[in-house]
């Protein structure tokens, strides 16, 4: 690996690359930006790394610090994180959570990925409005939306984090307008209320949904809808587990005029012949997600009708202002009913031309 541009702090480093550090920490001023791994370590080299970090900081470009405290940060000088772009911060749930303000001026930060509880992420200050980039995981997804709400110029944005355990009054709540976000990523671990993270959003410019969800989860329609509503241009939804049921999903498809990809994985309850039947075309204006390209469906309900499946399938192949035409269908099932699945997808494979389906059976051990 090259490493020119790159500090590596790491567990016994070897004396080779120790002697190039000492070397880019002696020409400092003339040396690109650099990319910085940390990774904390207490040895009698330590402090001296310490020393050597801290020295750099102005060329910071790109940092990773994994962390056992974050007692160093306040030896960093005012503004001195000129170069910074890009920030991975990793912490320990026993670490310290004082109040830190090392990367407030860091002008130039726009990503950031932090592993973190949530009272550290609510101790962390960041330059939250210019941030373009956010991925946090380990904090309540109520300390995620606090974080969010503050991100003014929000492209892409990635949670991981325990969901509401109570239901908080989703009444007179104030809605923040995201008007970038156009990318957004939930993988919810425990809990069981989403939806009011939802709730006090607007994303008029976000086309790509993806969540992971856990099976205990509670999805509220209504509310889901009204989030919709504001957020009215969603071109991809892909939904990772959960008990989401096929009519709730069929609600959703009927609030998504924008939707060309629909993935559902592992959603047991998703896939099934109402839903299936909601999604045929009848020739109608008033057609389920009119503009859906692209069906993926990985581990599906088991009990769906084979000729009911084919129907759907073609009818949204024909050729008509008011549907757009399949380019991609994936289905693999777990079982289908008195169906032969090589039976299916030689019938799916004659139906149609011009058109990448793949649809297969897994039988039930």
């Amino acid at each position: 690996m090259d490493r020119r541009d790159t500090l590596c702090f790491a567990t016994n480093p070897d004396r080779r690359f120790r002697d190039w550090r000492a070397e880019v920490a002696g020409k400092i001023g003339t040396i690109d930006p650099l990319k910085l791994l940390v990774f904390s370590q207490e040895d009698a080299d330590y402090a001296a790394m310490l020393d050597v970090l801290v020295a750099v900081v102005p060329r910071w470009r790109s940092a990773y610090l994994s962390l056992d405290s974050l007692s160093f940060l306040p030896r960093i000088p005012p503004y001195a994180l000129e170069s910074l772009q890009d920030l991975t911060l990793r912490l320990p749930v026993w670490g310290d959570d004082h109040t830190t303000a090392a990367f407030l001026n860091a002008a130039r930060l726009r990503h950031i990925n932090i592993q973190c509880t949530t009272q550290q992420i609510r101790t962390l200050r960041m330059p939250w409005s210019q941030l373009s980039n956010i991925s946090l995981k380990g904090p309540s997804l109520e300390a995620c939306l606090a974080a969010l709400t503050q991100c003014k110029n929000i492209v892409s944005a990635k949670f991981e984090a325990a969901a509401w355990t109570t239901v908080p009054s989703l009444t007179n709540i104030e809605i923040t307008t995201l008007g970038q976000l156009q990318d957004l990523t939930l993988e919810l671990w425990e809990g069981w209320q989403l939806m009011p993270f939802f709730a006090h959003l607007a994303l008029p410019g976000l086309t790509s949904l993806t969540l992971y969800l856990g099976y205990d989860l509670k999805w509220i329609s209504t509310e889901f809808t009204k989030f919709q509503e504001r957020s009215p241009h969603l071109q991809s939804f892909t939904i990772h587990g959960g008990e989401i049921g096929s009519i709730s999903l069929l609600e959703a498809l009927r609030h998504a005029p924008s939707l060309t990809r629909l993935s559902l994985h592992n959603c047991m309850s998703c896939f099934d012949d109402a839903l299936i039947s909601g999604l045929h075309y009848s020739g109608e204006n008033t057609t389920v997600a009119p503009k859906l390209e692209s069906l993926s469906v990985l581990h599906g309900e088991t009990h769906v009708d084979e000729d009911s499946l084919i129907a759907m399938i073609r009818s949204r192949w024909c050729i008509s202002p008011n549907i757009a035409r399949w380019s991609r269908i994936y289905i693999d099932l777990i079982n289908l009913n008195d169906a032969s699945g090589a039976h299916l997808e030689l019938r799916a494979e004659r139906m149609v031309q011009g058109l990448y389906i793949d649809v297969s059976v897994e039988s039930e051990m």
